[in-house]
């Protein structure tokens, strides 16, 4: 972190593939960096947040309601496949303000333009590629997205767009940040920002604006959902601390039910939420690419030479968190902040760098949980997989099978 101007990009692999890629804030540089991280920060504020809570306990509703009936039936839940499609859902609405339940609807427009987006899964040659040799990567260019499917979801941000600017209708969301930040429309005419820009600072196009909403989109809804399976997974294998955590969630609820206030204030919640996210991490390593020569713990770089860092390794390393196969939401307790060695917790990175929407990310987390907990409690049955085996070659802690549950209902 005190060497970031010296580490400040991301490796040649990640800057890679379509224009959307290109250009999201995840791979972009320099001034171009710094621009797109004045727009969105504001974005995650505190007011920013306590409005996402409504979106976010209407979704889990859903959820809940799917999850009720396992329990009713007796029959194990997939909890993988239904997490996944309430961090779709919630992201949604967060970047977009849609109300979508991709779990029944697969043909809202939105799905619509990510299955097609996603439709074909990369092999698995061409990522160990484009992370272990990108530059041999870059001369070979191995076809990884299809540019008429980027070309429909640059169309539908643009209709979009032009809806909300027809209609003279805001909402509160990432797009809308976007949109108010000045941009170029579909038929080529400047909206001026709501506020000014800084000096120099050109409009953003519908395409730059694209690229971030679908960074938003889908590593939103990646990071999410890795976090809400692991979760619902351990405490399934942990009831103790399933049921510590019931406790914390009744009692905070009780006179107001789910808000943002009373998610603050679970601080259980929020240790066991941290504790998912260290054994699992939605990343398993993290990468930049020197800038400037520098010297770092008697180590010469040079510009251009790559620093990988793994995640994973540095969570399970027993120097830093003592029995680190157990899961013990106790280490991430107020209490024992002080214990962490710094820089050892890397879920969303560090640094100025690190992902801007960790905040969103472990509300939607602690909202999700902080509703679900109410209603029903998981347990393990015959068809849990235990351990956890997650698919080798992959970039997100994806299990290789289903992750049944036995739902057991409260009330």
């Amino acid at each position: 972190v005190k060497k970031f101007k010296s580490f400040a990009d991301r490796t040649i692999g990640q800057k890679l593939g379509n224009s959307l890629r290109q250009k999201s804030i995840f791979n972009l540089s320099g001034d171009e960096w710094k621009h797109a991280r004045y727009i969105l920060s504001p974005a995650f504020t505190g007011n920013k947040l306590k409005a996402a809570v409504p979106r976010i306990v209407k979704v889990t509703e859903r959820l809940t309601a799917r999850l009720i009936e396992h329990a009713k039936n007796g029959t194990p839940a997939a909890a993988n496949e239904l997490l996944h499609s309430c961090a779709r859902d919630t992201t949604a609405a967060v970047v977009f303000s849609f109300d979508m339940d991709s779990h029944v609807d697969k043909k809202h427009p939105l799905m619509v333009c990510f299955e097609k987006l996603f439709a074909e899964v990369v092999p698995s040659w061409k990522v160990l590629l484009l992370f272990t040799m990108p530059t041999i990567f870059r001369h070979l260019r191995p076809k990884i997205e299809a540019k008429g499917d980027t070309d429909d979801l640059i169309h539908f941000v643009g209709l979009m767009a032009d809806d909300r600017k027809s209609k003279q209708k805001k909402e509160d969301d990432i797009l809308q940040m976007f949109l108010d930040s000045g941009y170029v429309d579909s038929n080529g005419n400047v909206v001026p920002a709501v506020k000014p820009p800084p000096d120099g600072e050109k409009p953003l196009t519908i395409v730059d604006i694209t690229a971030q909403c679908r960074l938003f989109f889908v590593a939103g809804t990646d990071t999410v959902m890795a976090a809400m399976m692991a979760l619902a997974y351990l405490l399934a294998l942990n009831p103790e601390c399933q049921e510590k955590l019931i406790n914390e969630i009744d009692a905070a609820v009780k006179k107001d039910g789910v808000t943002y206030e009373s998610i603050q204030s679970m601080v259980y919640l929020e240790a066991c939420a941290k504790e998912a996210m260290r054994m699992y991490p939605a990343a398993m390593f993290l990468m930049r690419t020197c800038t400037e020569e520098t010297t770092l713990a008697g180590i010469n770089f040079k510009p251009g030479m790559n620093v990988d860092i793994p995640i994973a390794g540095i969570h399970y390393d027993p120097e830093f968190y003592p029995d680190p196969k157990s899961f013990k939401p106790e280490r991430f307790l107020p209490e024992n902040k002080d214990s962490h060695t710094p820089y050892t917790y890397l879920p969303f990175g560090s640094g100025p760098r690190n992902c801007v929407g960790i905040r969103m990310g472990y509300l939607i987390v602690k909202v999700v949980f902080a509703c679900l907990l109410q209603h029903v409690k998981f347990g393990t049955c015959p068809e849990t997989m235990i351990p956890l085996k997650l698919k080798p070659r992959c970039l997100l802690p994806l299990p290789r099978r289903s992750v049944m549950l036995q739902v057991y209902s409260r009330t």
